[in-house]
Parts: structure tokens; sequence; C-alpha cells
């Protein structure tokens, strides 16, 4: 049974950041977008239940990279935080089509 894990506990188990967990664990816990109608979801997406929406951290540098693929460059951003320490930071990559 796993009730009485915490979620750190639980997020150390699978690899996961604990800010990733909880992510996953809120939109688990949100009622599915086809169920929900357009002011239902207007209100999560606005509201602080929207965990994507972030506290604002500082930035050392943002730069525009080129990423090589065989069908040519694709253009890309890097933002890179500011931190204190040398230490290996978690990867983002988001991908807009259009």
């Amino acid at each position: 049974m796993t009730k009485n894990i915490s979620k750190e506990a639980k997020a150390a188990v699978s690899g996961l950041a604990p800010e990733a967990q909880y992510i996953i664990d809120h939109l688990q816990s949100l009622k599915p977008v086809h169920e929900s109608n357009p002011a239902e979801a207007r209100y999560i997406r606005e509201s602080k239940r929207n965990p994507l929406v972030l506290e604002e951290r500082s930035l050392a540098s943002i730069e525009d990279i080129k990423i090589a693929t065989p069908a040519g460059d694709l253009p890309a951003r890097l933002y890179i935080p500011e931190v204190s320490g040398a230490k290996a930071l978690p990867g983002f990559i988001f991908f807009h089509g259009g």
C-alpha cells in the first residue's frame, strides 16, 4: 500500500523531481478537458490551479541557437537560469508545431 508514502519518496523512487511529480499529480486530479465546458477549462487555465504557472526566476542568459538536422537548421532558444554552485540542471524541451 502506498498511501502512507510521501510525495517526495514517491518521486525519489520514480526518478522524477518533486516539482515534476507535483505537476503530474495535479493534472491527474483535474477533470478531463473533453468533459469540461469552455468556462471550466478557462478557469483551470487562468486560476492558481494551473501547476504550469511557476514563480519567475532570474536568468543568467538567453541564447538563440540553431540545431542541425538532415532537413536543415532548426531555430531554438536556450534559457540558462542563475544558479549557485556547479551542478547539473534538469532540461525541458518544448516543441511547437505550427
